[in-house]
């Protein structure tokens, strides 16, 4: 039977599960079992409350080797791993494959048992797309954890991602010793570089996972490649835009910002600048650093000027 992945794991439970109460013996649960007559192979007993939520699992082994009259609360197991009614059919094959369960418990929001989903029910297929994503979320780190590495073959695999952040930090240095005159000027420029790296490293985080689920979804030629190309440069342009003018309107007009986003600034004992520096990238810089000193007040380390312009 194929198996839609984004099904929800309600259409795949087995609802008629025995039930317990905690207080009741070894031997009540094996005449309960008796004249249950379940018609599915019995792996685990749920033990519920009196407002069926589920409390403890007693697996048919442990049930087997206790004596008749012990209570089942004392051989059941209270740490119970359970899946939401909300959850796929990807999602309960994932707690397959990190858990190595025979079944889980099914409970909803309030922690009602619903039912329970046995592992017969998926597939290879299912079991593997839910293993192959826990292989995606280590290769795009340059991590393999899945299998067996010595430490040449770890340094190996992970070395050549590192080395395409040290060649993209080095890129960068090159660009900013472009505008060692300006950093000069305004140093406070170099306190925004960091946030540059940090969203040009989210960014393309989020490429390479979106790349991975395209190459698992229906693969990649060459004829898709430019498209795809063009379409990411599209996005990544439209995000370095819009990150761009959101900073831009915050250091633009520092006190209106500072006022509008921070009530106390306009009260604040550090004076904002009188007037503007005339050149405007000279302009923006202090501004950004009196955002700077209003949210952060310093003692008299501040200095009284912002740039050499000023």
């Amino acid at each position: 039977m194929q198996i839609d992945l984004h099904d929800s794991v309600l259409q795949h439970i087995q609802a008629d599960v025995v039930r317990l109460l905690p207080d009741q013996t070894v031997a009540d649960a094996l005449d309960a079992l008796r004249a249950h007559g379940v018609d599915h192979d019995i792996v685990y007993i749920y033990i519920v409350d009196s407002e069926k939520r589920l409390t403890g699992v007693v697996p048919t082994r442990a049930l087997l080797a206790s004596r008749p009259e012990r209570p089942l609360g004392e051989i059941m197991q209270g740490d119970v791993v359970a899946i939401p009614d909300w959850a796929t059919v990807l999602v309960a094959a994932e707690y397959f494959v990190s858990q190595r369960f025979l079944a889980f418990p099914v409970v909803s929001s309030s922690g009602e048992l619903v039912g329970q989903v046995d592992v017969r029910v998926f597939t290879d297929e299912v079991v593997g797309h839910a293993k192959r994503s826990f292989d995606d979320i280590f290769q795009i780190i340059g991590v393999h954890a899945t299998q067996g590495r010595t430490v040449w073959l770890g340094f190996r695999d992970r070395f050549p991602w590192l080395l395409t952040n040290v060649t993209g930090g080095l890129l960068c240095a090159v660009l900013v010793s472009q505008y060692e005159h300006l950093l000069d000027a305004a140093v406070v420029l170099a306190v925004f570089l960091p946030m540059v790296l940090a969203l040009a490293e989210s960014i393309s985080m989020q490429s390479a996972t979106l790349t991975l689920h395209n190459l698992h979804s229906g693969g990649m030629t060459w004829a898709l490649l430019g498209p795809a190309m063009r379409r990411e440069l599209s996005v990544a342009a439209l995000l370095g835009s819009g990150c761009g003018l959101l900073v831009g309107a915050i250091s633009w007009d520092g006190r209106a910002t500072a006022t509008w986003l921070w009530p106390w600034a306009a009260r604040s004992r550090f004076p904002w600048p009188r007037r503007p520096c005339s050149d405007s990238c000279c302009r923006q810089c202090c501004t950004l650093v009196n955002l700077i000193r209003r949210s952060r007040p310093g003692p008299s380390c501040w200095p009284s000027r912002m740039c050499a312009h000023c």
